[in-house]
């Protein structure tokens, strides 16, 4: 199973991508959108809004269940990736392309080493 990387990963299957200006952009590995099936729906943060780590952010629903998304860095909401509110099977076809936030940068968005997983290190603990 494809874990890109230079991307860093969580226990709860979400990827992060640091970019230049140190915003981050948070996506779904291959490992959750396999595990939750067919995505059929995700309500997504507003631009602006707080990322509070550790809190959620998002709800998903899948063919097999519904899922909150938790935030794995703190900051502001820059931007969503709108496409998915018409389109959220995106995420089952291009996991690692299709980013669901990006954060607006600045101090504090970029993840915590400490807390997150680099791509073997992820594979380990999902066991792929």
């Amino acid at each position: 199973m494809e874990t890109p990387e230079s991307l860093r990963y969580t226990k709860t299957h979400q990827w992060i991508h640091t970019l230049d200006d140190g915003a981050v952009e948070i996506g779904l590995t291959n490992f959750a959108v396999s595990t939750l099936g067919g995505i059929v729906y995700i309500e997504l943060p507003s631009a602006g809004q707080i990322l509070e780590c550790g809190k959620a952010y998002a709800e998903i629903e899948s063919s097999k269940t519904v899922l909150e998304l938790i935030a794995p860095v703190s900051g502001i909401v820059g931007a969503v990736n709108k496409a998915l509110i018409n389109t959220p099977e995106l995420l089952n076809n291009c996991p690692y392309q299709t980013w669901i936030l990006r954060t607006a940068g600045g101090p504090g968005s970029s993840p915590d080493r400490e807390n997150t997983l680099s791509s073997s290190e992820y594979r380990a603990f999902a066991g792929i």
